[in-house]
């Protein structure tokens, strides 16, 4: 054992007890220590008859001691070779080793031979040599490793760096890559199926590839709201084509180009000179969380489970798309608002589980394919603002809609709904703006107290069977401002709607309203009037109070009995655009005044008995797009003047070719008399048909199948865009 002694000078380097060490390379900075060699197996050993110490012989002794004194007696202080006894305990010290010789002539020793002193020497030279050799070669090791880290850390400081240097998340030591890391927390939480985001190909494997090599913002891989929208909105990239050939994504939405996904969007101008965001929409303050994905014709065929995880969405807007199936975890969307899937490809029964959506406040499935009657939980609905449901098939009575509560727009046309409208359903809906029930198969007189509901302003029932008289109007005054009931059976007189002063838009057309054919004098803002295909009229002349209404815009008296001159006076209306007056019994000459109607686009006074010319005035008429003379008894020249509006606007002059001797390419259709007359039987309408959509707008003229023309003033719903599809408006 080698004991120490604390007492020396270097004392105060402190303690080392009961420490072993075999091969222990600390041990080679050790400093000179005085040390107490008691050999053999206990310090309390005797001698034995062979002179041994512990076991040891004379020559042993002598050449442990020789290597102790000369390892502890060494420039180094080093304590190597431990086979010849024991460490235990030491500290350091400046005391001298007793002097070898002296200790072996007091124990009766013989003096070491120098050649067994030199054979020790010589093991322990060999021994320190293969110690340094090891140590070498673990020095090169550390050097080499050292270099290839170098070499990988200069490579990454040497790439491209991100626009924004954000946290990055390299593969834990259990990961061979990032997106094996993002793979299997996105399992582990439900936001993808473990099949799906571990097939190649899937878009779930390439949002998780993205997000993990190519995403420039490098979050860390863990379950936050950012993390998961961006991985939903990668998904969502690559399951709707984001990443084909047209590049609109990234061009004009800016996906995945941007870093942060509230820049995923645009900017498209609306009809009325708005502007709308298409894409992704976000919180204005606060955590900017993503509240809103506006996504209209972009080819999408279906919605993945993963818009679950914009858990902070309001508003998913997917018009002119080619979805299939309704995916129930929208059901998920607690704070969803605004649901609109119109224009796809939708069929089968109404969605059950959207009745439990209590946030919805706009639900639009117009134009699919569904079919069935409506769930008889619609009471769910408690804060249901606007349901459109119209171009569908949905069946069955009105009466179930009675429990939505308080709905402000309620579209239901273009389906097969049966039963009546009648007063209880109104008063269940007194803050309703827009009644439209179009085209269905409802039957019965209209509410009586129709007219009289405090808040509507859109009531659009044509395409029915309604029957009997018009409501009257008692409760002054009223806000309705379009009242569309034309393609029905009503009966009666139309005077009741003469009272309704806030009326723009009256459409009474196709029905069988009798009596004297109203002024409408107090309807001055009245811009659209049909009354047209009301035969059973009282013949008379057109009121000069219609004459002189300060907003016409269109105006229809067709098949209405009017006879009679047609009165001056259109010419002072520089915004009409629309003028039919034509299969009536009017007489006399067309007033020169109407060249002076200087908006005018239409002019249809056919099949009446006007004499006389075309007026040389109409040449004025530079916006005229459409002008039918025929079935009349005019004679003489067209005028040049107005056959050389063939070269610009005029796109359509029917006329007897004969009786006005329209010649070479001035008439487009030539009529006649005679049963072969191309011109029999050919109705021209520029009836409006009504759509939500567009804010019950008009949008075009259609004349007929071959005469259709844009609005001028159309200033509808929606917004027009192009994503490689051609220009379309929702």
């Amino acid at each position: 054992m080698v004991e120490s002694n604390n007492n020396g000078p270097n004392a105060d380097h402190g303690e080392f007890e009961d420490v072993e060490y075999s091969n222990n390379e600390d041990a080679d900075n050790l400093p000179p220590t005085e040390i107490k060699i008691t050999a053999g197996r206990d310090r309390n050993d005797s001698f034995d008859d062979g002179r041994s110490i512990g076991g040891l012989s004379d020559d042993g002794v002598r050449n442990n001691m020789m290597d102790v004194r000369s390892t502890c007696g060494s420039e180094d202080g080093l304590i190597d070779d431990m086979e010849y006894g024991r460490v235990a305990s030491r500290s350091v010290g400046s005391a001298s080793l007793p002097d070898p010789d002296e200790y072996r002539r007091s124990m009766g020793m013989k003096k070491e031979r120098p050649k067994r002193r030199a054979q020790a020497r010589s093991e322990y030279t060999k021994k320190r040599r293969k110690k340094l050799f090891l140590i070498v070669v673990v020095l090169a090791l550390v050097i080499a490793v050292s270099v290839a880290v170098g070499v990988v850390v200069g490579r990454q400081e040497s790439a491209p760096a991100p626009t924004v240097t954000g946290p990055s998340s390299a593969p834990t030591a259990k990961y061979n890559s990032k997106r094996e890391h993002i793979a299997e927390l996105a399992s582990n939480n439900g936001w993808s199926d473990s099949v799906a985001v571990n097939q190649p190909g899937t878009p779930q494997f390439n949002a998780a590839v993205w997000l993990g090599d190519e995403d420039p913002l490098r979050l860390n891989v863990e379950d936050t709201p950012e993390f998961r929208e961006r991985y939903a909105l990668a998904v969502l990239f690559y399951a709707w084509k984001g990443n084909g050939s047209t590049g609109w994504y990234q061009s004009r939405l800016k996906w995945m180009n941007q870093l942060d996904v509230c820049q995923w969007n645009t900017q498209l101008p609306t009809a009325s000179g708005n502007s709308v965001t298409v894409g992704v929409k976000c919180q204005s303050t606060g955590a900017k969380r993503v509240v809103g994905l506006v996504m209209p014709h972009i080819g999408a065929e279906s919605i993945p489970d993963e818009i679950a995880l914009l858990q902070d969405l309001e508003e998913l807007i997917l018009p002119e798309n080619d979805i299939t199936v309704l995916n129930p975890k929208i059901a998920d969307l607690k704070r969803l608002k605004d649901l609109d899937v119109r224009y796809n490809q939708l069929e089968g029964p109404f969605p059950s589980f959207l009745v439990f959506m209590t946030s919805l406040r706009s639900l639009n499935l117009a134009e699919n394919k569904f079919a069935g009657p409506l769930p008889g939980s619609l009471n769910a609905f408690s804060g249901l603002k606007t349901l459109n449901l119209g171009h569908n098939a949905f069946t069955g009575d009105l009466s179930q809609l009675g429990v939505i509560q308080n709905p402000v727009h309620i579209v239901l046309g273009n389906n097969n709904f049966t039963g009546v409208l009648s007063d209880t359903l109104l008063d269940n809906w007194s803050d309703l703006e827009v009644l439209d029930m179009n085209d269905n198969q409802l039957a019965g007189n209209l509410p009586s107290k129709l007219f009289e509901h405090p808040s509507l302003k859109v009531i659009d029932l044509h395409g029915n069977s309604f029957g009997g008289d018009l409501p009257s109007l008692i409760l002054q005054p009223s806000k309705l401002e379009f009242l569309a009931l034309h393609d029905n059976k009503l009966t009666g007189t139309m005077n009741a709607v003469e009272s309704i002063t806030s009326l723009k838009h009256l459409d009474l057309s196709n029905n069988g309203f009798a009596g004297q054919m109203p002024g409408f004098s107090q309807l001055v803002n009245l811009q659209y009037l049909f009354l047209s295909y009301n035969t059973n009229l009282e013949a008379g002349p057109i009121p000069e109070s219609i004459v002189k209404l300060p907003n016409l815009v269109d105006l229809s008296l067709q098949s209405t009995v009017r006879t009679g001159k047609i009165p001056y006076g259109f010419g002072d209306n520089k915004q009409l655009i629309l003028l039919d007056l034509g299969y009536n019994q009017l007489v006399d000459r067309i007033p020169v005044d109407l060249g002076e109607a200087s908006n005018l686009h239409f002019l249809l006074l056919n099949q009446n008995k006007l004499n006389g010319t075309v007026p040389e005035e109409l040449k004025n008429l530079g916006q005229l797009h459409s002008l039918a003379v025929d079935g009349n008894d005019l004679a003489g020249s067209s005028q040049p003047q107005v056959c050389a509006l063939r070269v610009g606007p005029l796109v359509n002059f029917i006329a007897d070719c004969t009786e006005i001797a329209c010649t070479g390419t001035c008439c487009t259709l030539c009529c006649s008399d005679g049963d072969e007359n191309p011109c029999k039987d050919r109705i021209y309408d520029g009836n409006l048909d009504p759509a939500y959509v567009y804010e019950y707008e008009r949008q075009v003229y259609r004349l007929n199948d071959k005469i259709i023309y844009p609005s001028p003033t159309a200033n509808g719903g929606g917004y027009d865009f192009d994503f490689g599809g051609g220009n379309r408006r929702i």
